[in-house]
């Protein structure tokens, strides 16, 4: 046994203990020193350990600017003789009350100090935050829920001082680094639960978003308890706790953030290092928040030590990314929606082949860079304005008369010339190059793409170089501080044609008045293609990266045989696209690397058959899921769109006509003759007998057993459409006729390419 030297909580210390530790012994002991413990956790202690395994780390440190006002030590609680302190940093470039966030350093709940969140605190004072670093009770001092309580304290103080230092006491949110964060994520999670239920906190405590930093969010777990349970080891947690795991188990279990996950807890970032150990209960908290549709952001840094955030250049990409996450849940649309954690995670890409890794990581910091400069341009357009948040898009009425409606566009027969393909439209796709089909939609809506249609376009182009879906782009002029899309965290995106869509619109405009401003819209909206393409070839829905399963390999939507299409249009008439010599040798060797992609996609179902699904893993080529409804599977839509785009190449390889001809063999083998899809409002949608029926296909077919799969909200996977809820039945096309236009295709293509 370690000798102990301890000391007994005051009555005043026990006596601020919630209700939930009233059953526990009323002996707490404090434990002042231990033998075996740790020295005290300073960020010179954490440089000495880690800088001859990173050379190149610099530790962070204090640095005053013009950009803020600093207020150190406030006063924000007393017990008897005991002051708690913070330091407040209050920016000055916000003429409007600003957000807020209280940074809680780490330590193992019983070292370390205020000073190490200083430098973050005033990073946040210069992008227009409030930043606040607290003092609260250790474990030498006082057990668990003492600091909490304190830190609730700190934040019922600062609403109370709102007006004096220029906080909007609605937006505050909570920053915790290591068991800082641990602690961050508890106060922030159960901050909406009775008060009974946990310490007293009570309703101008909580807050309205949560950073986690490398804290773990699941103290119970048997993942964390291997680490405080080793014998001979001190146990952080049960010095704070009162006891080890063994000793009190329910007070573990309450002290767990993952308990208390839910409908209720607020927007959560975690920015996470590259040891696993503190990763756990992570993605079970992610998860059950995504079920409730609370937005939360997961990054993992590569190549890291647990405590990065007190190292440059860690430093820098944590701010970064704590930024973008404020300035989205804060400066942003409130209703935010879904999870936007990594597809593939630095740990998956540090499991590559040490030959691919770089590429990988490469990808991922130009992602995070590209992003960073879209969120900073609105961020300070807001501000310029004297405003908090920036103003919503408008959403596009499906009548707006400024769409842009391909199937309203007149087509016409023409000799070989510039297409207009790109769209998943059968009027502007065909693989007969010798005979191609022109798009005039001015014909159909005669004048309609006139210049300042043009100058509303280029104002909704992103810093980044794309465009949003479901937004009037087109009527309406661009404000500055106006979201560039209504869906915020979606923008720029490829998905339902968009970004596609406008460069098109784009190249018709320049090629009939040609123009710089147009020329160089074009030129960066190319250019972010040509940046959102995985290294291996593929592109995601969305880039900058989303998360979720907008990072995957996406062909749903039409999303890569939309890019095939406008690439080889690109190459067929680069005039029109504004496209230099040396754009057009970028976009070339894009376009070959895309198809090198497309058939490692390819997922073999017989011998001589093969499709692709909605999504794919970019990093393992396997088939992905992407929303509730939509399983990993083979899909028939998908594929049609992807084989008429690649039925354009010229000159195909041996190998690309193999994946062609199995992918059109494996349409006719799902093609079904003689049948209707009947949908009902009221009861349950089936297949009919219908002898003059156009060929159908299921949307969705299992890999494995060929047979048709439906999926419903619930995560459900069936296989009768009839299974599903009835508004996924009238709300998805579970069936569909779109593949016969790519055998029409086929048999003009298979006359060309025959062997």
């Amino acid at each position: 046994m370690h000798q102990l030297l301890r000391t007994f909580l005051s009555c005043s210390l026990s006596c601020s203990l919630s209700a939930a530790l009233s059953a526990a012994p009323t002996e707490h002991q404090l434990m002042a020193t231990m033998a075996d413990e740790l020295p005290e956790y300073t960020i010179a202690r954490e440089f000495d350990k880690y800088r001859a395994q990173y050379p190149f780390i610099r530790p962070i440190a204090s640095s005053p600017s013009d950009a803020f006002s600093s207020h150190p030590n406030l006063v924000y609680r007393r017990l008897g003789q005991r002051a708690l302190r913070l330091d407040l940093f209050q920016p000055h470039a916000t003429p409007t009350l600003a957000p807020a966030v209280v940074l809680v350093h780490g330590g193992g709940w019983r070292s370390g100090d205020r000073s190490h969140q200083v430098p973050m605190a005033q990073a946040l004072a210069t992008a227009g935050f409030v930043g606040v670093a607290v003092e609260y009770r250790l474990s030498r001092e006082a057990l668990y829920p003492a600091g909490l309580d304190d830190i609730q304290a700190a934040i019922r103080w600062l609403r109370q001082h709102s007006q004096q230092y220029g906080i909007d006491p609605t937006r505050i949110a909570v920053l915790g680094a290591s068991s800082g964060a641990h602690m961050a994520t508890l106060l922030g999670s159960r901050g909406h639960l009775p008060e009974q239920q946990h310490n007293g906190q009570h309703k101008d405590s909580q807050v309205q978003a949560i950073i986690n930093l490398d804290g773990v969010v699941d103290l119970a777990s048997a993942e964390a308890r291997v680490f405080e349970d080793k014998p001979g080891k001190v146990s952080y947690a049960g010095l704070w706790l009162g006891g080890r795991y063994a000793e009190q188990p329910a007070r573990w279990h309450e002290a767990s953030p993952s308990r208390y996950a839910g409908p209720q807890t607020p927007p959560t970032l975690f920015i996470n290092s590259a040891q696993p150990r503190f990763h756990v209960g992570r993605d079970q908290f992610v998860a059950t928040l995504a079920q409730h549709g609370i937005y939360t952001e997961v990054h993992t840094l590569a190549d890291t030590p647990h405590t990065f955030w007190l190292f440059h250049p860690w430093f820098d990409n944590t701010r970064d990314l704590v930024v973008g996450f404020l300035n989205r849940v804060f400066r942003g649309q409130p209703q935010l929606q879904g999870y936007r954690g990594e597809s593939f995670s630095e740990e998956r890409i540090e499991a590559l082949a040490p030959g691919q890794r770089q590429q990988w990581r490469d990808y991922l910091h130009n992602s995070r860079r590209i992003q960073a400069q879209d969120a900073a341009r609105l961020a300070a357009e807001v501000i310029a304005q004297g405003r908090s948040a920036a103003l919503d898009a408008p959403i596009l009425d499906k009548h707006n008369p400024y769409q842009y409606d391909p199937e309203q566009c007149t087509v016409e027969q023409s000799s070989p010339g510039p297409s207009n393909s790109g769209q998943s439209n059968p009027k502007l796709s065909h693989p007969d190059r010798a005979n191609r089909e022109q798009t005039h939609c001015r014909s159909a809506r005669t004048g309609w793409l006139d210049q300042r249609v043009v100058a509303n376009i280029l104002s909704w182009q992103t810093p980044s170089g794309g465009w949003s879906k479901g937004t009037d782009i087109y009527s309406q002029t661009r404000q500055p501080g106006q979201h560039y899309g209504v869906e915020t965290h979606y923008v720029p995106t490829f998905d339902n044609n968009a970004t596609f869509t406008q460069i098109r619109l784009l190249a018709e405009a320049y090629r009939d008045t040609p123009t710089a401003a147009v020329a160089q819209g074009l030129q960066r909206a190319l250019q972010l293609l040509l940046d959102a393409q995985f290294p291996n070839g593929g592109w995601p829905q969305t880039f900058p990266l989303a998360g979720s399963y907008h990072d995957w390999t996406t062909y749903n939507d039409g999303v890569i045989a939309n890019m095939l299409n406008l690439y080889q249009d690109i190459l067929a008439d680069p005039d029109r696209f504004a496209a230099d010599d040396q754009l057009q040798a970028r976009v070339r060797a894009s376009l070959e690397a895309g198809v090198e992609n497309v058939l490692a996609d390819q997922r073999t179902v017989s011998a001589d058959s093969a499709g692709w699904g909605q999504q794919h893993d970019p990093l393992t080529h396997q088939l992905r899921p992407a929303r509730a409804f939509e399983m990993a599977a083979l899909a028939t839509m998908e594929s049609a769109d992807l084989l008429r785009a690649l039925m354009r190449i010229e000159q195909p390889s041996d190998a690309l006509q193999t994946a062609i001809r199995r992918g059109i063999l494996w349409l006719q083998q799902t093609r079904l003759d003689g049948r209707r899809w009947q949908r009902y409002p009221d009861r349950a949608s089936s297949l009919v007998a219908d002898p003059g029926a156009a060929p159908l296909w299921p949307r969705m077919i299992d890999a494995t057993s060929g047979a048709a799969l439906f999926g419903d909200r619930d995560g459900s996977i069936h296989t009768q459409v009839g299974a599903i809820s009835i508004e996924r039945q009238l709300e998805y096309a579970w069936y569909h006729s779109s593949p016969a236009k790519a055998l029409d295709d086929y048999s003009r293509w298979q006359a060309n390419n025959s062997r």
